[in-house]
C-alpha cells in the first residue's frame, strides 16, 4: 500500500527538480511512496535525468495553465487505472 503520492509539475527546471527529488528521497525513508512528474514539454533534459531515479513520468506535451486541470485529471486517471491493472 502506498502511504504517499508526490506529484511534481515540471517545465525546464531540471536543477530545481533534482534538488526537489533529493529532498524527497531524504525525507521519505520510512514511507512507501510513489513519485510522479508531470512534464509540460521540457527541452532541458529534465525527463532523462528524472528517469534515472525511477520517477513515473506523464508527458502532457504543452504548458499547463489554469485551464489545463481536466487534461491533467484525465492523464492521472489513466495512470491510476494502469497501476491497478499492473498490480492485479
Amino acid at each position: 500500500m502506498i502511504d504517499l503520492s508526490v506529484i511534481i509539475v515540471n517545465w525546464n527546471t531540471k536543477r530545481l527538480l533534482l534538488d526537489c527529488l533529493d529532498s524527497i528521497f531524504k525525507q521519505t525513508k520510512d514511507l512507501n511512496y510513489e513519485l510522479i512528474m508531470v512534464d509540460n514539454g521540457s527541452t532541458d533534459n529534465s525527463i532523462e535525468e528524472v528517469e534515472k531515479h525511477g520517477v513515473h513520468i506523464l508527458r502532457v506535451g504543452g504548458r499547463l495553465d489554469a485551464t489545463s486541470a481536466p487534461v491533467l485529471e484525465r492523464k492521472l486517471s489513466r495512470w491510476e487505472l494502469w497501476k491497478r491493472q499492473a498490480n492485479g
